[in-house]
């Protein structure tokens, strides 16, 4: 199914309500593609989330540390992300879902497909 640009405007708006509403904090775009990528591809590679979501190194890295549980700016984080030691290659980073960020990616999805259901 090819959602419109309006469809897809919605769906986001709608899981970034929730993101909103759960972190207590104005969140980005980028961080929610993060988030479903990750939901979408379990343990993915650092390295290859970042050419999923058009993003530098830097900001990629960035926005995954402030979805786990200590943000880049070493304060509490939401514990939404995990990065693992990539048993392979210890110098790179696997991602996944925690928990906690299971249960919101679900949330989210069924807030962006209420929001897409009224539009459509």
């Amino acid at each position: 199914m090819e959602l419109t640009a309006d469809q897809s405007r919605a769906f986001f708006l709608g899981a970034m309500g929730v993101l909103r509403e759960s972190l207590g904090i104005d969140t980005t775009l980028l961080k929610v593609q993060v988030l479903f990528e990750i939901a979408n591809h379990p343990q993915i590679p650092q390295f290859e989330l970042e050419s999923r979501v058009d993003a530098a190194k830097s900001t990629v890295s960035r926005n995954v540390l402030d979805l786990t549980r200590v943000t880049s700016r070493k304060e509490p984080g939401p514990n939404l992300v995990v990065q693992i030691d990539d048993p392979e290659y210890r110098k790179r980073n696997l991602l996944e879902l925690t928990t906690k960020g299971q249960t919101l990616i679900t949330k989210m999805v069924a807030e962006g497909n209420k929001a897409l259901s009224k539009i459509k």
